[in-house]
């Protein structure tokens, strides 16, 4: 039993062992190799990381020997970030992790690095930048060095050589890349005489989200009624025309949100249904983004209203006969109202016509202050009125009898 015990203490601690590492030293300068020993599984793939924040710094397949020892070495150059490492060997079931140094020399900042392009400023996610620098020694340019930059993620790439000291870098900033600062570095390295020299660019330049386009084909009219079906197709892709990378497009009309289907890489469509109790006019939004929440939105006003068919639909026949016979009855009201105001209106102007003749027979045949003519002109032309008043009556009085 005892041997048992044992025997499951030894494997136990060996597994606890199975992997770790140390380097020779905790602090380097430029140009020296970290060397690094430790213990590995063998037959279990492992691999020793090295970054320094975000930035990427190597990465080293571990090789294990029989005794499940290892050792490795890297050599630190002036294409290196300064500051401090952190080393982390990784295998499929464990990992272990330690903090070392790694600091500047003077020649390291022996040649001037000059930016041609970009030029400093704001740039959006999916943007295609150009990098373009120029290595410089006393007004002299290097063909012949070796330049690396740091991308928006922290990944590690490499200039191509143009000649004549020109070295440049096409490079599309991710759709996920950190929002924000960013301060790409550019690090060169050439040799001079028997030395080996770098030199050091920054810029300065901000990440803001993916422009995302979204252009409403369906519908093409506006307005709409209670219970309708509302038929959308949209597309929904990024400023240079690509497509987006795992999309989710949407619309919102008040507590209602849907979820569009993707017919092709850009083409969506979804349908929403007008509720019973929209009215007016109100706006449907449609929302577009990626895996890394980079938005789009577009907006889509309607206006709702309800005819004699979409009564029927929305409260059925019975509902939508009381809902008509109410509409005519309020119309006959209000058109008998209007009948009898026009009536009493016709019969005030009939007392004022009677009573502008009373006044006119008065100046002329008791005060004798009108000509005859002016008399006889203004005569006939109440008494036309005066007709034509009797005869406006008489049509409205058939008007009421017929209905």
């Amino acid at each position: 039993m005892k041997k048992m015990a044992m025997l499951f203490v030894v494997f136990f601690a060996a597994s606890a062992l199975a992997i770790g590492f140390q380097t020779d030293k905790t602090g380097y300068q430029k140009l020296e190799a970290i060397k690094i020993s430790g213990s590995c599984t063998q037959g279990v793939p492992a691999k020793l990381f090295a970054t320094s924040g975000r930035l990427q710094i190597f990465s080293i397949d571990i090789e294990c020997k029989e005794n499940g020892s290892f050792e490795t070495q890297y050599q630190t150059s002036f294409l290196d970030h300064s500051g401090e490492w952190a080393l982390e060997l990784n295998s499929s079931s464990e990992k272990t992790a330690k903090t070392i140094s790694v600091n500047e020399i003077r020649e390291a900042g022996f040649y001037i690095v000059r930016f041609q392009s970009p030029t400093e400023g704001t740039y959006q996610r999916n943007q295609a930048l150009v990098f373009s620098v120029e290595v410089i020694d006393a007004g002299t340019r290097i063909s012949d060095a070796a330049v690396v930059a740091w991308g928006a993620k922290g990944e590690k790439i490499q200039f191509k050589n143009n000649g004549n000291g020109q070295y440049v870098l096409e490079y599309k900033i991710p759709l996920d890349a950190p929002i924000g600062d960013w301060k790409p570095e550019v690090r060169s390295q050439a040799k001079k005489g028997e030395g080996m020299f770098g030199g050091i660019g920054k810029l300065n330049l901000q990440i803001e989200p993916a422009t995302i386009l979204v252009e409403i084909n369906e519908p093409k009219v506006s307005s709409f009624e209670q219970g309708d079906k509302i038929n959308f197709g949209i597309t929904a892709k990024y400023a240079d025309g690509s497509p987006l990378s795992s999309p989710v497009v949407s619309l919102t009309a008040g507590e209602t949100a849907k979820n569009f289907e993707q017919i092709t890489l850009d083409n969506f469509k979804a349908d929403y249904t007008v509720p019973p109790n929209a009215s007016g006019a109100s706006e449907i939004q449609v929302t577009a983004k990626d895996f890394a929440e980079n938005t789009g939105v577009a907006a889509v006003k309607i206006v709702v209203s309800c005819s004699a068919t979409c009564l029927i639909r929305q409260y059925g026949l019975m509902a939508a006969a009381i809902i008509l016979v109410t509409a005519a009855l309020a119309r006959i009201f209000y058109k008998n109202m209007s009948l009898k105001g026009k009536k009493e209106q016709l019969k005030k102007e009939e007392e004022k016509i009677n009573n502008l003749i009373k006044d006119l027979q008065k100046d002329y045949f008791t005060k004798g202050v009108m000509p005859a003519d002016s008399y006889k002109k203004n005569l006939s032309e109440y008494k036309s009125r005066s007709v034509q008043i009797e005869q406006e009556l008489l049509e409205l009085k058939r008007k009421e009898q017929a209905e």
